[in-house]
């Protein structure tokens, strides 16, 4: 993903087209099933159930739209969750991703739709969704573009629940580095002492593993800092800005055991 780093005259810029980004994470979801800690997803889960059920007083179905799916992970959490297996019914969940996936069996989630599209492109009508949800993807995406149409799409009186990145993740990266460089320097010198080609062979696809993982990091580290929001008020600000009218709250969640924090935010339409 470094390619989409740009040196200017004094600052550093990014730029990556739609093609090039789905192709990157249509890579990496070759090998991750998914890019979000699972606390986090847990979060979200229940802010989502919460949400649902709050619709549902007032009207009989639910539909509901996640922008940057992955392969469904967050998805087939909900389905597993008792309090969502006894609405289900109700609900209709469409997921979205740039990413290509090659069939439904590809996907973790049971019987859900799933369309490849562009965040800041929505392949969907005005005032679609009662809600609209994203797990740790939509900030990698163009801001203003994508939650304009998430505004678009969203019903008069919908809710937005969205989890961001934290900062605390370029920390976690830096540690990883050290870790895969060593992982490199062990795969090279097996390959050079492997002894039979089965050997060679499983140590080159560890050397292309970690050479993936390598990349990945160094997106974190030198274009991450461009994308993600550094407060829970730098995130309220932005969202006020997209709906002036809403109930906007967000919280941070600080990094716990072996996994990076995030954000989460809720915006209420009345």
């Amino acid at each position: 993903m470094l390619h989409m780093l740009k040196e200017t005259q004094n600052q550093t810029s990014y730029s990556m087209s739609p093609s090039q980004f789905g192709a990157e994470y249509t890579e990496y979801y070759h090998y991750q099933d998914s890019d979000s800690p699972e606390r986090a997803r847990k979060y979200l889960i229940e802010q989502l159930i919460i949400a649902i059920k709050q619709k549902l007083q007032l009207q009989e179905q639910v539909t509901i739209l996640d922008i940057g799916a992955g392969k469904q992970k967050l998805e087939a959490e909900l389905q597993a969750t008792n309090d969502f297996i006894e609405i289900q019914e109700k609900v209709k969940i469409i997921t979205l991703d740039i990413a290509h996936f090659d069939g439904e069996k590809s996907l973790l989630a049971k019987e859900i739709l799933h369309l490849e599209a562009n965040g800041a492109e929505l392949p969907f009508a005005d005032h679609t969704f009662d809600i609209v949800f994203s797990c740790m993807a939509i900030d990698f995406m163009p801001r203003l573009e994508t939650f304009s149409e998430l505004k678009r799409v969203l019903k008069l009186d919908g809710s937005a629940c969205i989890n961001f990145h934290h900062p605390s993740l370029m920390v976690a990266a830096e540690s990883q580095m050290q870790v895969v460089r060593k992982e490199r320097r062990t795969a090279m010198q097996k390959i050079r002492f492997a002894q039979n080609s089965k050997k060679y062979s499983q140590y080159e696809e560890k050397l292309e593993q970690v050479a993936i993982e390598i990349r990945d990091i160094q997106f974190i580290l030198y274009v991450f800092p461009h994308l993600v929001f550094y407060s829970t008020q730098d995130i309220i600000f932005f969202l006020r800005t997209v709906f002036p009218e809403a109930e906007v709250t967000a919280e941070e969640f600080i990094q716990e055991s072996n996994e990076t924090g995030w954000f989460g935010a809720t915006v209420t339409q009345q």
